[in-house]
């Protein structure tokens, strides 16, 4: 159980421009080509329209829109979408402040994705299928629902429990454990003087939850991959990725 004060734990940390700088490098070609690997999958047609749901700063928009899709990305973090807003000020991709438990549009989308696991946040199990049922909700009938998620199998067995890097003559000591369920990465930040803290926290969700929450809402579960060049899902692979659409 998360306590209290810890509930909301990624609007400060994700906010924080230490975040921006302990994650600058992330692979943009990986995203560029986990995105085009998807369109080319599920055949969608120039013109459809796609929620990327918890968008963070946008870089998923951008490749989908860059594909010729009109995109909608929703992250609860304002900072991240004035940053995106500016980066990427192209007419067929929009940005708004949204936060992913709460009702969005109702049978519009072609498809919804949640990527790069942007699930498991919240305090409660019941918000976290809040999210797919909002997801589901958000599109048409035959659209498509994408929620990319980390392999719960592969982490627990490859968890670095301690790492440091020095970025900018930064120090990060980050720590990481798995404690009821959930993912703990605890960030130590060292700039100077100045000490921070801050910790994110991930519940685990195994491919039983996504199945049987696909089903709930009425999402035929079409294929599970597990990894970015969409090879099939099994125990040793990095990701989940579910591919379902719409009864």
């Amino acid at each position: 159980m998360f306590h209290m004060e810890q509930k909301e734990w990624f609007k400060d940390w994700f906010s924080s421009e230490y975040y921006k700088i302990l994650y600058r490098n992330r692979d943009e070609k990986e995203a560029e080509l986990f995105i085009s690997n998807l369109i080319k999958k599920i055949k969608l047609p120039q013109g459809s329209k796609v929620w990327d749901n918890a968008c963070g700063k946008g870089r998923h928009s951008y490749i989908f829109s860059k594909n010729g899709l009109n995109v909608v990305g929703t992250d609860i973090n304002e900072k991240n979408i004035n940053e995106a807003k500016e980066k990427y000020p192209f007419d067929n991709v929009q940005f708004f402040i949204h936060d992913m438990r709460k009702e969005f549009y109702v049978n519009y989308f072609d498809l919804a994705v949640n990527l790069f696991t942007s699930i498991g946040y919240f305090e409660h199990l019941y918000e976290e299928k809040k999210v797919i049922k909002v997801m589901a909700n958000s599109i048409k009938k035959n659209g498509y629902l994408v929620i990319d998620f980390f392999n719960p199998v592969y982490v627990t067995q490859y968890i670095v429990p301690l790492e440091i890097k020095t970025i900018n003559n930064i120090q990060f000591i980050i720590k990481r454990e798995i404690k009821n369920n959930i993912v703990i990465k605890t960030i130590e930040i060292k700039e100077g003087d100045l000490i921070k803290k801050y910790t994110e926290r991930v519940r685990i969700l195994n491919n039983t939850f996504f199945e049987n929450e696909f089903r709930l809402n009425k999402i035929n579960l079409l294929q599970v991959f597990g990894d970015y060049e969409l090879n099939p899902y099994n125990d040793k692979s990095p990701r989940m990725i579910f591919l379902g659409k719409k009864i």
